[in-house]
């Protein structure tokens, strides 16, 4: 098989997505006729596997270079403005530290050897239950594990969907399908309002002597950073965790002070509330929207935010004994005593 978009076989092919063209040869000296199938694909059905090597303490060079900005953040738009501001200082700093390359990590004869030994090694511990065998597979798979997770989205299968069953219609083209599980998900999810209730700004932010929502500091953006989980997916800004948690302290104070104004404002920025939906099977094959679980890949600054609020509605509630002790606690997921 060649990499060009003209694919070759010489085996029987039993499915393919487009129309082939065959055609016979006399080319080669054989005993037997080649025959030629010629597909004629197009290029955006090929996924290129990626990968992306980053400098990180360039990374923190280049923003630390760059003092930030010093703005009143005394409005919603201050402070939309100021989020702006963040979010394209980090993304331009990742992308001008960043190597991305064809991965070429499959190819290596030492990988393909260590991958091949860990399953087989997986094989033997789960056809005899030898402790021995355990030890050896449990060896393999911690020692080489960042090599082994980087091979993981090559190896990885995916299954696209190629069609799609809707109202009596079969969806064949990617916009099609799209465009339809689009309506789809709009009938059973409702539009954030962009405004707050009154009664719970009532509630909250006029009362400072309550404090339901006091002020934040470095210290705590920083803590709240460091818990989050590496290998989270980033949201419509491309923030990562691991770009959070390179941040110099002059951003990080320059961050905490975004937080700051949006707790006095009782504000959260628009851009926090954008969600990028991304659809998993819930069996396979996929013949209809209703066989997709959507799920959102939020901003990672706003869930930051997000955990920064909760603490402090916590905190509240456990003041006032809003939460009975029958009631799982919230936070740790665990049964409360009932004495």
């Amino acid at each position: 098989m060649t990499t060009s978009r003209n694919w070759h076989y010489s085996a029987e092919i039993q499915y393919i997505p487009w129309t082939p063209k065959a055609r016979t040869t006399d080319d080669l000296s054989s005993d037997h006729l080649p025959v030629i199938f010629e597909l004629n694909c197009p290029k955006d059905e090929f996924t290129t596997h990626l990968s992306r090597v980053t400098n990180w303490v360039h990374f923190q060079q280049d923003i630390i270079s760059t003092t930030p900005p010093r703005l009143p953040l005394k409005t919603e738009v201050d402070i939309d403005s100021a989020v702006g501001i963040l979010n394209e200082k980090i993304n331009n700093s990742y992308s001008k530290n960043t190597i991305v390359s064809s991965s070429k990590l499959i190819k290596n004869p030492k990988t393909k050897a260590l991958i091949r030994e860990k399953n087989k090694a997986r094989k033997r511990w789960q056809s005899t239950w030898d402790p021995a065998h355990r030890a050896t597979y449990l060896n393999l798979q911690g020692k080489p594990n960042r090599l082994l997770e980087k091979t993981k989205p090559i190896r990885k299968k995916t299954d696209k969907i190629t069609s799609l069953n809707a109202n009596g219609k079969t969806l064949l083209t990617d916009k099609e399908i799209g465009n339809d599980l689009s309506e789809h998900f709009s009938k059973h999810f409702s539009k954030a309002e962009d405004e707050v209730p009154s009664y719970l700004t009532d509630n909250t932010c006029h009362h400072p002597q309550e404090n339901i929502l006091s002020m934040t500091t470095p210290n705590e953006v920083k803590e709240v950073i460091k818990n989050l989980g590496n290998h989270k997916a980033p949201g419509h800004d491309n923030i990562t965790p691991q770009m959070t948690k390179n941040l110099p302290i002059k951003w990080i104070v320059f961050l905490a002070g975004i937080f700051n104004a949006a707790l006095h404002l009782c504000y959260f920025p628009k851009t926090w509330k954008r969600a990028i939906i991304i659809t998993i099977p819930k069996k396979s094959p996929v013949k209809s929207p209703e066989d997709l679980r959507p799920i959102s890949l939020l901003s990672t600054i706003g869930k930051v935010y997000e955990r920064i609020v909760l603490r402090r509605l916590q905190s509240y509630m456990d003041s006032i004994n809003f939460i009975i002790p029958q009631h799982l606690d919230s936070e740790k997921d665990t049964p409360q005593p009932t004495s």
